[in-house]
């Protein structure tokens, strides 16, 4: 449980003097929210701010005690067990400083209440909670900086022995070196007669180029044979089926005739020397007529009889 009480300090310090109330003795349980303003505009805090609580005791002892910048811009202040030491009037006040620059609330007063029973009260003493969390920092940074000299120590002797471990390695590496030059000649031998082996290969090369040009025209004339004997075989192909259904049209044709020629000498042996007119024939009733033109009664007419 604890009791947090809100209050506004204007720094230019022309408000009137602000009091508020405390019991004598409590601890861990009684905190100010403070607002700083300017007149009636509220003050934020800058990055690298730092809020400091500062108070005179009764019996003149005083403490000094780091505050809490609030994300809403607004300083957490606790009032320790030695803030509420003594009974009586407390000054007070809150500063914010960063680096050399320091700027302070107008002062305010705790009137701390007499506890009945004093038989466990906090003996009144200067607390400078400031200094030790500043003491605090520095513990940690000499241990901090300890850890990093033990490391840099051990960083130096690692180092030691990477140097040792690198002039092996440029021992080697010279040995290397020397072996690589011999690689290398030997190389450049075998580079000579690679070359020799190239231009004679160049010359083979050349010849089969030569070779191959021309199998391909000879490949390409016979090609084109072979594609004009396709072609003539096509057009005799053509003209054998053309002279098929020529053929097949003459015997047709000549069969016609022949059956004409047929009916014709039929009808002239019916007839015998009479016939002097056209001969019809209906299809339909598979009957032959002889048509006969005359001129009866000085008009021309037909006259007709079954054959």
């Amino acid at each position: 449980m604890q009791y947090e009480l809100p209050i506004s300090l204007d720094v230019s310090c022309r408000q009137q003097k602000k009091y508020i109330d405390a019991k004598q003795g409590d601890q861990k349980t009684r905190y100010l929210r403070i607002t700083l303003i300017n007149g009636t505009t509220q003050l934020a805090p800058a990055s690298g701010d730092v809020a400091v609580f500062r108070c005179l005791k009764p019996d003149g002892k005083s403490c000094l005690n780091n505050g809490v910048i609030n994300n809403d811009n607004t300083i957490s202040v606790e009032l320790t067990d030695q803030v509420l030491a003594v009974k009586g009037l407390v000054e007070a006040d809150i500063s914010i400083r960063n680096g050399e620059k320091v700027l302070s609330s107008a002062t305010f007063f705790i009137q701390v209440e007499k506890a009945p029973l004093s038989a466990d009260q906090t003996t009144s003493s200067n607390e400078f909670g400031v200094l030790t969390e500043a003491t605090a920092d520095a513990e940690s940074a000499t241990s901090a900086a300890n850890t990093a000299a033990q490391n840099a120590t051990a960083a130096a002797n690692s180092a030691n022995s990477a140097a040792s471990s690198a002039t092996t390695a440029a021992q080697n590496a010279n040995t290397a070196k020397q072996k690589a030059e011999t690689a290398t000649q030997n190389a450049n031998s075998a580079t000579t007669s690679a070359i020799n082996a190239s231009q004679s290969a160049n010359s083979a090369a050349e010849s089969a180029n030569s070779a191959a040009s021309s199998a391909t025209s000879a490949a390409q004339s016979a090609t084109t044979a072979a594609s004009s004997a396709n072609s003539a075989a096509s057009s005799a192909t053509t003209a054998t089926q053309n002279a098929n259904t020529a053929t097949e049209n003459a015997n047709a044709a000549t069969q016609s005739a022949n059956t004409a020629a047929a009916a014709a000498t039929a009808a002239a042996s019916a007839v015998g020397e009479e016939i002097d007119g056209i001969v019809f024939k209906d299809t339909d009733n598979d009957t032959d007529y002889l048509c006969k033109f005359r001129v009866m009664n000085g008009k021309p007419c037909i006259i007709y009889n079954t054959i």
